[in-house]
């Protein structure tokens, strides 16, 4: 799972993620603008979530659990689009 658009060598648990073993909110089209470019995690929070965030100081923490809850609200969708 990756929140924005992360940087290269993920790992989980000390080995690399392969290329389909990452989910990213960057890149999943349906969570993208009408032109295919990514969207604020903050705004797809607000309209996935129905939650706030990054009202004051920027918080690494806070985005990843948004990217996972939002992750984990469209799970089933987001699967059966890699099918």
């Amino acid at each position: 799972m990756r929140g924005r658009a992360g940087g290269r060598g993920d790992t989980a648990g000390g080995e690399d993620l392969g290329l389909g073993d990452v989910r990213d909110t960057a890149c999943y089209l349906p969570l993208c603008n009408g032109r295919g470019k990514p969207r604020k995690l903050r705004h797809l929070a607000k309209e996935v979530l129905g939650a706030s965030m990054q009202t004051g100081e920027h918080s690494s923490v806070e985005d990843a659990r948004a990217a996972l809850f939002i992750y984990l609200q469209l799970a089933h969708q987001w699967e059966a689009s890699l099918r």
